[in-house]
């Protein structure tokens, strides 16, 4: 009988004395499927065993680090499934399975992640939730960069935006935000495509949501204020704080005005404008 191959990569990351596993599974998870906390330990499950090795690099801690090919199997269903009614915002609550869970008066949005970032847990993903109920009654136009589930653009929907343009780069993560955006009956405001910024033209949006790494803006920053109306706000996260200033200092170059920020369990997201005339 053939084995079967491996469509998934595990890192297993050792906890250090007095460290708190529910921190650092949030710093480590980020564009991860999912995490598990155990005694004296963290497990983060990424969609290739490649992305687990090249976050396991990027780890450099004198700790154990070990990465598990793990086979297809139904890991992903057990995960959501033991994942309860999550506030987002002020206005939402994710219920990241079919099952119906109690709203408490929110609106409930239902995120199956498949392989895909984002069932609301992040810090990232609900700092820039809490940023587009300021900012999306303003801005009718929005572009969801790196749209992962489509979490934060089904929100951008919900608060009124006119029209969303969802992108990810990653095919799976296009079909996962592509049936949770039906699953809602937006697809026709959302519309949810393959690619990044090249598929956009400049000046086209009055409002970007980027939840994405820090080098991203250090080499995009350009272009992300390119495709910004005048007036236009990007809501930029997915980074730690120890990045801040190198993605501050990007995006103020760029010819973009600094509004707000805000910091969550060691993460940041920050609201800049392109400047008017």
């Amino acid at each position: 009988m053939k084995p079967r191959t491996p469509r998934w990569g595990r890192l297993d990351v050792g906890l250090l004395e007095g460290e708190d596993g529910d921190e650092v599974a949030g710093r480590l998870a980020l564009g991860a499927q999912g995490a598990e906390v155990g005694e004296g330990f963290v497990r983060i499950w990424f969609s290739t065993v490649e992305a687990a090795q090249a976050r396991a690099a990027e780890l450099q801690l004198e700790r154990s680090v070990r990465v598990h090919p793990v086979e297809e199997e139904p890991w992903l269903e057990r995960y959501v499934a033991s994942l309860g009614p999550l506030p987002l915002g002020r206005r939402f609550v994710v219920l990241p399975h079919e099952r119906a869970g109690p709203a408490g008066g929110r609106i409930a949005l239902h995120i199956a992640p498949g392989r895909a970032f984002g069932t609301g847990e992040h810090p990232t993903t609900r700092l820039c939730a809490e940023a587009l109920e300021r900012f999306v009654p303003a801005a009718p136009l929005w572009l969801d960069l790196g749209t992962g589930t489509g979490i934060l653009a089904l929100v951008a929907a919900c608060c009124g935006a006119r029209s969303v343009l969802a992108l990810d780069v990653d095919p799976e993560a296009v079909a996962v935000a592509r049936a949770n955006v039906a699953r809602h009956g937006l697809s026709g405001t959302i519309r949810v495509a393959q690619g990044s910024l090249e598929r956009t033209r400049p000046g086209r949006f009055d409002g970007i949501v980027a939840n994405l790494s820090a080098p991203f803006f250090a080499q995009e920053a350009p272009a992300l204020c390119a495709r910004l109306r005048r007036g236009g706000r990007l809501v930029a996260s997915g980074f730690p704080v120890e990045a801040r200033e190198e993605v501050f200092g990007a995006l103020r170059r760029a010819g973009l005005e600094l509004e707000e920020q805000h910091e969550l369990e060691g993460w940041v997201a920050a609201v800049f404008r392109r400047e008017t005339p």
